[in-house]
């Protein structure tokens, strides 16, 4: 998905002392990234060492879930990741993609005729996954889908008023334009022992250029 992690693996070379750093491909964007690192910044400060946050951070990036729905895909062309031909069909039909991440890879999800139900789809898939410990919404103009997003999940979550609310990174958001959001969520305590089918981190992006590879055959 992006050529960071080998450009870390190589700066990790470069220098003396590189046993004491350990580099992690999470498989993830935006805050499924960023939950993953909160949880194990977490663990550091409780006294986890090296070894045992290197492996909390593998063990929740593979829990990870990522979602995606996009409202505009003009600038998704103007980034070069669709053609004409993609944006002329999906304007025409008015279609809205969704889409996710399998492990580190783009995949369909599905595709709604409205921005709003795009919105409530996701939504539902999140409550599905039943009670969360961490949820993020993010965006990259303000838009009132985010707070409404953000203020209906809030329940979920066992100590209210923790949603972080905040702004896209200006790469995503760049592509995405205007209205771009993203979400994300963890089911479990980041100290339970994790199982196979367990989510730990959920993400939904909305307008988000990383998964526009996926968006002709979604389409």
């Amino acid at each position: 998905m992006s050529g960071t992690f080998n450009s870390a693996i190589q700066a990790r070379d470069s220098l003396e002392g590189k046993n004491k750093i350990e580099v992690i491909d999470t498989g993830q964007v935006s805050m499924g990234i960023g939950l993953v690192v909160k949880a194990c910044a977490e663990a550091a400060i409780g006294g986890a060492t090296l070894d045992e946050v290197a492996n909390l951070s593998k063990e929740l990036s593979m829990k990870a879930e990522c979602f995606a729905a996009i409202d505009n895909i003009e600038y998704l062309r103007r980034g070069g990741r669709i053609g004409r031909a993609a944006e002329f069909i999906g304007t025409l039909l008015k279609l809205k993609p969704m889409i996710t991440l399998n492990d580190g890879l783009v995949d369909k999800l599905g595709r709604a005729r409205t921005f709003t139900k795009a919105v409530a789809s996701l939504e539902n898939i999140i409550r599905d996954y039943g009670s969360v410990e961490a949820l993020s919404v993010m965006y990259s103009t303000p838009t009132p889908f985010a707070e409404k997003l953000s203020n209906s999940l809030d329940e979920l979550l066992p100590k209210k008023g923790s949603v972080i609310l905040t702004r896209l990174g200006p790469v995503i958001g760049a592509h995405g334009g205007p209205g771009a959001m993203d979400c994300n969520d963890s089911k479990i305590k980041v100290n339970c022992c994790l199982e196979k089918k367990t989510v730990w981190g959920l993400s939904i992006d909305m307008n988000i250029y990383t998964y526009a590879s996926s968006l002709m055959k979604t389409l």
